[in-house]
């Protein structure tokens, strides 16, 4: 074989630089009985040749050999031959040395005693090596791991060494003297470019088939991945992460929460390193990446440098089954399958993939040089160290290639947890989850792309872009599945194909969960022994379910509510015991681990699913498909842990009304008995699931659920204010009629005035009276104001901005838009307008308040209150920033339910007067400080810390100002006004 190369070699490649390899054969030199063969041999090579030898090569096995006499074997006795002649021709010619660094390929020897015998002699052929390196001077050794990489690595060295500056042919522009005329060109071939070409197209398409079976859009125009594809980002790992397995599982956490805050593009990171490898989760957009890179450089109009991009499926790398040895000529059979298939399929020209390989071969020793792209490292099975094989194979071709030559690997995070089965000297970056940048950019690209396909008008993306953007940002559930751009892309066609997301986030589960069972199953699995399996759909899903179920009840025990259940090995197998019989554990795992997507390994023994909502809806499939009813028990016993498992039976049943409320009934019924506590939690989460199915009328359930959330938020001991919190919104989604809160039958607000009775304040030192007025209960929530902006004649009429110096044009979004919280981002000018117009509506004088007034109200008559409720400030009293200050551990970051804080009330029942949002006051001014029209604003705000919490807390802003913190309620000058 080695001599094959070196002929090929002299034809193909020497012969152009005029110089001739000259292999020396033991039997047409040695001549019995004179003198020892390999003096013999050394010394007649070296005088044949002394006027045009520039270089000797040496190859060396494991085996050393036996002494000669005065050497301790004929190799050695060789090199000193040669050394000799050396030092006469003063330094010349050059002496290479190959060592071969690891077993043949029938491996090391079975036998015990042959054993000790090859390991005695390749332990001499490492002493030699080690000679030749510490000798003076040093001598050039190369390491090659098969007889294959050493045909690549040779190739490559002598390229170098033919072209290196100091040497002496090329300081004189000329080569040495050949000893053949002949001049054979590098073998070429067509079929290289046409094989480019296919592979540009193959990588730029885009599988949609995968969703457009389900939309019965298969021969639909097609869209490119370079159409659509968005920068990935990623971040390196911390050193330690290089040395041990302690951090894998909390960075895949980190990763798994979509903490992008340390992400950067990841062809920054790339860039930088000749090797690298990518980490993602499934559908993270490792393979897209691998697919854009190759496709980018085969596309002569981008701007980026050549290089010849080889793109290699590792799953089709071929690993013999008696392997010992990795070897990079393994990924060379499987790219020239690849190329075979490829070139078969549209040319009918597969038996030209040997040239093709060839020519690859030799363009790779030569600048631009080649951009190696590996990718699914995690599609290996590590079982009979087959991933072990193949990650020598990589490091072998590593070694093969020019050190300009730059490597990506892609690999799940659980096939690179383990430092064992990582690439020595490979830098590993992790994908993180797409950002809102990166979604943003995405959905533009997507339509931009799609328009054609989807048959859309400018008039229809002029809609359908913001629309998607914005359901994807407002929506927890879509922007979690949205951080992976290959359920970004499901959710972006069944928006373009239908022009809307399925109607509840239990459907778009639903078609998730396909997706991702149905994308990593396009080609079939195939167990150890070679043999396709194909499973039934139904039986695998019920066994996820079970799954599902027994992780997130195990879980709960657990008390681990931040993440998807770690599941281990053990439980995978219980789960999927009905499979087990036609597939064995080995197989079952392997199967999870490379074929699904719904299942991600953390570890060698660890699984997780995705995100937690599939886990929730997955387990909710387990619980709901039961004869008995199995849910209710479980959501009463722990209405936190298992509140989305129910939402989503209950959404599932969307279509069907009554049978999703026989669910709420049930579970109230089933808790009863139960903790007032408890019955509270239940009453939540039975709004939360009325207002998922859009249930706010006169309904019988509806009504006894929202009397329960009243008494709840009347009660401030009923629950945490978090929960309490969310009580509130729920309140809100299924109709807040609570006096003063929303809107009347006449579509006016409906205002619940408290009477302030006449005394005297304190302001900056001055006693000032302040005659009797009522004040509204709570501030202006959003379903009154909104009361002003639907009325024909209200906030777009002039007459109500007459005598303010600004009319504003239109209202501002509200940065919370449920109906029962106090409407924020209002400028001073629209609450004056407000005033006007109600007053107008209800026939009476209503105004701002005052200042004075404000604080009048604010500290009940009391000159030692500082708070509404008293002197001093008292944790949980309202809706402020307590971490400023350390003055307690509640910040909502938001505004919250009007009313919410009963025990903050004032004396005279006024309710967030110290919190929730700052309050508009009467009367702007002229302040010398700034010399420009301000308003006064009162009070504390959800997003400030105590001290604008008090009675006596004033800013001044510019009445335009529109901000989250900003709101106001209303004053009524009308005489006997009750309330």
């Amino acid at each position: 074989m080695v001599r094959d190369f070196f002929d090929g070699y002299n034809r193909n490649i020497a012969n152009r630089h005029k110089f001739e390899l000259k292999v020396i054969y033991w039997e047409h030199h040695s001549n019995s009985g004179v003198g020892r063969p390999q003096t013999l041999i050394t010394e007649q090579t070296l005088n044949e040749y002394r006027n045009s030898l520039v270089l000797v090569v040496g190859l060396l096995g494991q085996r050393f050999g036996t002494p000669t006499g005065d050497y301790e074997s004929g190799t050695e006795e060789e090199f000193a031959t040669a050394m000799r002649f050396r030092n006469e021709q003063h330094d010349w010619p050059e002496i290479k040395c190959f060592f071969r660094n690891s077993w043949a390929k029938q491996g090391a020897p079975d036998d015990p005693d042959k054993l000790i015998e090859a390991g005695s002699q390749w332990k001499k052929v490492k002493e030699f090596k080690n000679r030749l390196q510490t000798g003076e001077p040093p001598l050039y050794t190369v390491d090659f791991p098969t007889t294959d990489d050493f045909q690549i690595i040779f190739s490559q060295d002598i390229e170098r060494w033919l072209n290196d500056p100091a040497r002496p042919w090329q300081q004189a522009n000329s080569l040495p003297a050949a000893q053949s005329n002949s001049e054979t060109p590098p073998q070429k071939t067509p079929y290289l470019d046409i094989w480019f070409k296919l592979l540009a197209t193959e990588c730029a398409h885009l599988p949609l088939e995968i969703l457009d079976a389900r939309q019965g859009m298969e021969q639909a125009d097609p869209i490119g991945l370079p159409d659509i594809f968005v920068p990935l980002k990623a971040i390196a790992p911390s050193k330690a992460w290089y040395e041990t397995t302690e951090l894998d599982r909390s960075l895949a956490r980190e990763l798994a929460t979509g903490d992008t805050s340390k992400s950067v593009p990841i062809m920054k990171l790339l860039n930088k390193q000749r090797l690298s490898v990518v980490i993602g989760d499934p559908g993270s957009g490792k393979s897209a990446l691998v697919n854009q890179l190759t496709w980018l450089q085969l596309n002569p109009t981008k701007p980026l440098p050549a290089r010849i991009p080889l793109r290699i499926i590792l799953r089709r790398v071929q690993i013999p089954p008696d392997a010992k040895q990795g070897q990079a000529s393994w990924i060379w059979a499987a790219l020239e399958q690849d190329i075979k298939e490829t070139l078969e399929n549209h040319h009918r020209a597969g038996d030209q993939a040997k040239a093709v390989v060839t020519a690859l071969q030799q363009k790779l020793l030569q600048a631009p040089y080649g951009l190696i792209l590996l990718d699914g490292l995690d599609e290996v099975p590590s079982a009979n160290q087959r991933r072990g094989l193949l990650l020598q194979a990589i490091q072998a071709l590593v070694s093969a290639l020019p050190d300009q030559t730059q490597f990506i690997v892609t690999a799940r995070p659980y096939a690179y947890t383990d430092p064992r089965w990582r690439l020595k000297d490979f830098d590993a970056f992790f994908l993180t989850p797409f950002d809102q940048e990166q979604r943003e950019q995405f959905v533009n690209g997507w339509y931009a792309a799609a328009s054609k396909r989807f048959m859309l008008k400018n008039a229809d993306l002029k809609q359908r872009i913001p629309d998607l953007i914005d359901r994807v940002e407002a929506q927890p559930h879509l922007r979690e599945l949205a951080e992976r751009p290959l359920l970004l892309t499901l959710i972006s066609t069944l928006h373009a194909s239908g022009g809307r997301l399925p109607e509840d986030r239990a459907e778009l589960y639903k078609n998730s969960v396909e997706l991702l069972l149905y994308h990593w199953r396009r080609e079939p699995f195939r167990d150890s022994d070679g043999q396709a399996l194909l499973l039934d759909d139904t039986e695998l899903l019920k066994c996820l379910q079970t799954l599902a179920y027994q992780s997130h009840q195990a879980q709960r025990e657990q008390q681990d509510a931040r993440h998807t259940a770690d599941i281990p090995q053990t439980a995978i197998l219980a789960a999927f015991e009905p499979l087990l019989g036609k597939l064995g554990r080995d197989d079952l795992l392997a199967f999870l681990q490379q074929h699904t997507g719904i299942l991600i390994a953390r570890e060698q023994n660890s699984f997780a699913f995705p995100h937690r909502s599939f886990q929730e809806y997955l387990a909710m499939g387990h619980l709901t498909r039961q004869q008995q009813d199995a849910l209710s028990p479980e959501v009463c016993a722990d209405p936190l842990w298992w509140s989305e498992v129910f939402l989503l039976a209950v959404i599932e049943q969307q279509k069907n009304p009554r049978f999703a409320c026989s669910y709420i009934r049930d579970m109230l019924e089933c808790g009863k008995n139960l903790t007032d506590e408890h019955k509270n939690r239940l009453y939540v989460l039975s709004a939360l699931a009325l207002s998922e199915l859009g249930l706010n009328g006169a309904n019988e359930l509806v009504v006894e659920v929202r009397q329960g959330l009243k008494n709840l938020i009347a009660n401030p001991a009923s629950l945490n204010i978090g929960e309490r919190a969310e009580a509130g919104r729920a309140l809100a989604a299924i109709g807040d009629d609570r006096v003063g809160v929303v809107a009347n039958a006449k579509g006016l607000p409906d205002i619940k005035w408290l009477e302030i009775p006449h005394g005297v304040v304190n302001i900056e030192h001055k006693r000032i009276p302040v005659a009797a007025f009522s004040l509204a209960k709570y501030p202006i929530t959003n379903a009154q104001f909104q009361c002003f902006i639907d009325d024909p004649e209200g906030y777009n009429h002039q007459r109500w901005w007459v005598g303010l110096a600004k009319q504003s044009d239109s209202p501002e979004a509200s940065d919370w838009t449920e109906a029962n919280h106090p409407r924020e981002t209002v400028s001073w000018y629209e609450a004056m307008a407000f005033c006007a117009w109600l007053s107008k509506r209800l026939r009476l004088n209503i105004t701002l308040p005052t200042e004075e007034q404000w604080l009048r109200a604010a500290c009940g008559g009391r000159a030692d209150y500082n708070y509404p409720w008293g002197k001093d400030y008292l944790s949980g009293y309202t809706n402020i920033n307590e971490t400023y200050g350390d003055v307690g551990p509640h910040d909502l970051q938001r505004t919250t339910a009007v009313g919410l804080y009963p025990q903050g009330d004032s004396l005279q029942g006024l309710a967030d007067l110290s919190g929730n949002v700052k309050e508009w006051c009467l009367k702007p001014g002229n302040t010398l400080l700034s010399k420009k029209l301000t308003s006064v604003a009162c009070g504390g705000s959800w997003s400030f810390g105590r001290v604008n919490a008090l009675a006596s807390s004033r800013e001044n802003y510019a009445p335009e100002n529109r901000n989250g913190q900003l709101g106001f309620r209303v004053c009524n000058l009308s005489p006997s006004i009750s309330s």
